[in-house]
């Protein structure tokens, strides 16, 4: 056990301190916590050690790293009882405090990388509510958590608006935005000043979502390679709604005609994949006739659990982890686990019990997984903190054999894909495939990044429809 409290005190918070502190790609960050409040500490310079505030920071609050502490190494560590903890200098409320790197994490609306901060729900942010409540995928929603629009006119000013009034967004490209949005000539258009194929590439995934509507509400039904009549019904739009939410499970966008409504995933390109945990299984408690690895998940399954912890739940109950099982069964908690390896209960399990899953594991037979060899290999070498990406692979490989899994999936998935084409959009040409997902090829991914770290904030299975 000393191995892995060792391996995340010394290691995993050291590397996250690193990202945050002496790599900053943002300086803006917010309090992360599932509290109320996290604790704020300052630097006592004559006895050179940390010390509790009184007042306390509350979750979502926006603090500004402090980048430029030349010659301040000594309070970076601050030891407890059980660990060893990295804390970085933020200014929050006009003072210099000390937070723990635990407690840190991009705004929601934040994607590193992304300087234009153009997500679509803050370029409609001056829209209208819904007038009814939106029904998506069976689930009736609240009309407040959509914004409506019922012209081409309305959506348009909304999002220029949008454009003009974000600060991290240049004149120029607010400018010919405006232009381009302003000439309902959605099928072919010039750039002009936008050069660089990064912001086309942000216009195009974020604007690119809100342009299924205007090309709608336009008539512009030749940016559409397929597929049209058959979405549509061969009615015309009615109204364009947005989640309001930007982490709304499975859709982008909705179209409302005078029969139907339409539910659409919006994607650029290929696209990314969509986490399997956070849209696939909570869908899964709706369903009696699951069978194979469905219905492990959906036993699992609970609203409270992140994604992580149904991960290694699943992991050690369902995998050939008999002996671990048993000990965990018998303690009435299987993801005790998760939380020892944390360091919040050191003495459930013994190094030999870590022994036994590491000779699981590199006794399986990974090459049968038909996953690309250097990620097996770095699943054996990292070991044994690499656990948490085994059980992902291994989650992989059933789900990609399970055909009766595949199919239950595409018919619960019940939507519209429609991909924004690359090539064509860095040319100043819109052009969209549309597919509906029960007719798509459904394939699965697991993330690749920090396998050595024993719980990876990244880790994630995801499910791509092609």
């Amino acid at each position: 056990m000393t191995r892995f409290l060792k391996y995340l005190n010394e290691n995993e918070r050291e590397e996250r301190y690193n990202k945050y502190f002496n790599n900053p790609e943002d300086k803006n960050f917010i309090i992360s916590t599932k509290k109320k409040k996290v604790n704020l500490w300052e630097y006592n310079t004559e006895e050179e050690k940390l010390e509790k505030l009184e007042k306390k920071g509350k979750g979502g609050e926006s603090i500004t790293l402090v980048v430029d502490v030349t010659g301040r190494d000594n309070y970076k560590t601050h030891k407890k009882i059980k660990h060893m903890h990295y804390y970085v200098p933020v200014i929050y409320n006009n003072k210099e405090v000390f937070i723990n790197v635990d407690n840190i994490e991009t705004p929601e609306w934040s994607s590193r990388g992304e300087s234009l901060k153009i997500q679509a729900t803050k370029l409609i942010a001056t829209g209208n509510n819904a007038v009814k409540n939106v029904i998506v995928l069976g689930k009736e929603h609240d009309a407040s958590k959509f914004y409506e629009f019922t012209s081409g006119i309305e959506l348009r000013n909304v999002i220029i608006d949008g454009f003009k009034n974000n600060n991290k967004v240049p004149d120029n490209i607010a400018d010919d935005m405006e232009r381009i949005i302003n000439s309902k000539n959605y099928a072919s258009f010039d750039w002009g000043s936008i050069t660089s194929n990064d912001h086309k590439n942000q216009i195009g995934k974020y604007f690119g979502e809100l342009l299924v509507g205007l090309c709608l509400f336009e008539g512009e039904s030749s940016v559409f390679t397929d597929n049209l009549q058959e979405m549509l019904g061969k009615e015309k739009i009615k109204s364009f709604l947005m989640p309001k939410s930007p982490s709304f499970k499975l859709i982008d966008s909705i179209i409302k005609t005078e029969n139907r409504t339409i539910a659409i995933s919006n994607k650029k390109g290929g696209g990314t994949g969509a986490s399997f945990y956070s849209n696939i299984v909570p869908l899964l408690e709706n369903i009696n006739n699951l069978s194979g690895i469905l219905l492990q998940m959906k036993e699992i399954y609970n609203e409270g659990k992140n994604v992580l912890q149904q991960i290694w739940e699943w992991g050690f109950k369902y995998t050939k982890l008999s002996l671990i099982k048993n000990k965990l069964d018998n303690k009435n908690n299987i993801f005790n686990i998760y939380y020892m390896i944390k360091g919040d209960n050191k003495n459930l399990l013994e190094d030999k019990d870590i022994n036994l899953i590491m000779d699981y594991i590199k006794n399986s037979r990974l090459n049968d997984w038909k996953i690309d060899s250097k990620y097996l290999k770095a699943v054996k070498n990292n070991l044994p903190y690499s656990l948490t990406h085994f059980f992902l692979y291994q989650q992989y490989y059933i789900l990609t054999k399970d055909e009766k899994a595949k199919k239950t999936i595409s018919w619960m998935l019940n939507y519209w894909q429609v991909s924004l084409q690359d090539n064509e959009w860095k040319k100043g040409q819109t052009s969209f495939i549309i597919k509906k997902t029960r007719d798509a090829v459904l394939t699965f991914s697991p993330t690749r990044g920090g396998i050595n770290q024993i719980w990876s904030p990244h880790a994630k299975l995801n499910f791509i429809l092609k």
